[in-house]
């Protein structure tokens, strides 16, 4: 089954019981090797934390520095970074944040990977975290140690919930758990670089994110004690028909798919097209093309001749529609796609058009 909706939490934590910030977490063992969040560390602070996310086009990269000082006596703690990852559907293939490293004071961290602790009645502590990044950190009295960890973490997305809805992608960076460490986190800077983003997607961060370039925001906290999670939103603009927005429902369903502009067979229909599916199929007549496309396939016939779309298609169960590469089909079918320059979103040419109502404003 296809995935609908995927939501990664990516954030380094202290694991306790009671329900707090995320960041690099102190843990509790739980039989079987499982863990759980610490109600709060009784020694050891959070001076500071800096997060760089850099978007691209199928994910984030997150660099994550933390500095921490044992206010008592030695002691060794277990260190954990907190995963979520929920889906409507099979996730499987998207799972688990990918290359995840970590660093104390420059050498390479021996990582375990473990699973979230569940009580008795089966659920997991601490917001469904499903697993976690642990490693075991040793402070001598007073002493100050560097923590960096850095990964690699897939976009979720939104379950779209009606046509005139922009489906967003997102990456979500779990504050909450830091208020696991002694008093508040001294000063978290995070910066989102969108230099690699999709050129054509709006990003959205937090409240209170400072623009400091044309893709590039800052946010900074003093004191922290947080409450909420950081998370930055990306959504598609709606293309432009040779120059004209047209209806959001004509594009409906919207979708991103590794930097691909996916949209409706609704949309050819409405240039006058004709869209047949059936048995996972989709065939596309428009003008004196005729596209043949199987679910899960980039292989595809054009006129009898064999192409490559750029993904494959999505045909939708019980539907007569599926969801195509917006720019690879077009082209195909002898349409072109460029960029505009004044709004930065798609242009999409095609010839012969018919649509069945006029163009209207769009978002």
């Amino acid at each position: 089954m296809r995935k609908i909706a995927v939501i990664w939490i990516c954030s380094l934590l202290v694991l306790s019981f009671k329900p707090v910030r995320a960041d690099d977490s102190a843990l509790s063992g739980i039989a079987g090797g499982a863990v759980s969040p610490m109600e709060q560390h009784p020694s050891v602070r959070m001076v500071n934390e800096k997060v760089d996310i850099r978007l691209g086009k199928n994910g984030a990269t997150v660099k994550c520095l933390f500095t921490f000082k044992n206010e008592g006596p030695a002691c060794s703690v277990l260190m954990g970074f907190p995963e979520r990852v929920w889906a409507s559907g099979d996730a499987s293939a998207f799972g688990r944040l990918q290359h995840f490293v970590s660093y104390v004071d420059g050498k390479k961290a021996i990582i375990d990977y473990r699973p979230a602790a569940r009580n008795k009645e089966g659920y997991q502590y601490r917001e469904d975290y499903t697993s976690w990044y642990v490693k075991k950190v040793k402070f001598a009295r007073n002493q100050t140690r560097k923590v960096t960890d850095e990964y690699f973490c897939r976009y979720g997305s939104h379950a779209q919930v009606e046509s005139t809805t922009l489906p967003a992608q997102f990456v979500t960076y779990v504050l909450k758990t830091g208020a696991n460490w002694k008093g508040p986190i001294g000063t978290a800077v995070i910066t989102v670089d969108a230099t690699h983003a999709v050129s054509f997607m709006d990003i959205k961060p937090p409240a209170h994110s400072v623009k400091v370039g044309d893709k590039h925001w800052i946010w900074t906290a003093k004191n922290l004690e947080p409450k909420e999670d950081f998370q930055v939103d990306l959504y598609p603009r709606y293309p432009l028909l040779n120059g004209r927005l047209i209806g959001g429902g004509y594009w409906w369903p919207m979708e991103m798919n590794a930097g691909n502009l996916m949209v409706s067979t609704e949309f050819l229909t409405q240039l006058g097209g004709e869209v047949d599916v059936k048995k996972q199929t989709c065939t596309v007549q428009y003008g004196k093309h005729t596209l043949f496309m199987k679910n899960g396939d980039r292989e595809a016939m054009l006129d009898s001749k064999p192409v490559m779309l750029s993904v494959p298609i999505w045909v939708r169960n019980n539907s007569d529609t599926c969801t195509m590469p917006l720019v690879s089909v077009v082209k195909l079918l002898g349409g072109k796609v460029s960029k505009d320059t004044k709004t930065g979103r798609l242009n999409v040419r095609l010839t012969d058009l018919h649509p069945k109502s006029e163009p209207n404003a769009s978002p």
